[in-house]
């Protein structure tokens, strides 16, 4: 995000992503309902794709390829975690799910590879849990 002229100017790839975040919210949150306004929670699953060099290659062995052992289970690489958290939260706020981000009390995220890319994301009201931690 850039300021330009006043202006906040935010690169296409990040908004196409925010829009995508928001038409899924959109589609699970109904229209007459009110965005809500106490502490809440959200937990947040960020599933990667494994690239090529995770597997070993199929041969006359291996029908198929197969997992290598030394394969990480977390992803380390692009996007950070907390900007993909970021992008969430003001999705939840445009899509009016949230009134507004700083209400998002608690985050609970995890990025991890899977057999193919997405994102799962969870809302939960803190107003019945008592646990601080």
């Amino acid at each position: 995000m850039d300021a330009y002229r006043g202006r906040i100017v935010q690169p296409r790839k990040v908004r196409d992503q925010r829009d995508r975040v928001c038409a899924a919210a959109l589609t699970r949150w109904p229209p007459d309902r009110a965005p809500l306004s106490g502490p809440v929670g959200v937990r947040v699953w960020v599933t990667a794709a494994r690239p090529r060099s995770h597997f070993l290659p199929a041969n006359t062995r291996r029908p198929y390829p197969v997992l290598r052992p030394e394969a990480p289970a977390w992803c380390l690489s692009f996007p950070d975690l907390d900007k993909v958290l970021r992008l969430i939260g003001d999705a939840l706020t445009d899509a009016n799910v949230v009134r507004d981000d700083r209400i998002i009390c608690r985050w609970e995220a995890a990025r991890l590879y899977g057999d193919q890319p997405r994102t799962l994301v969870e809302l939960f009201d803190l107003t019945t849990r008592r646990d601080p931690a």
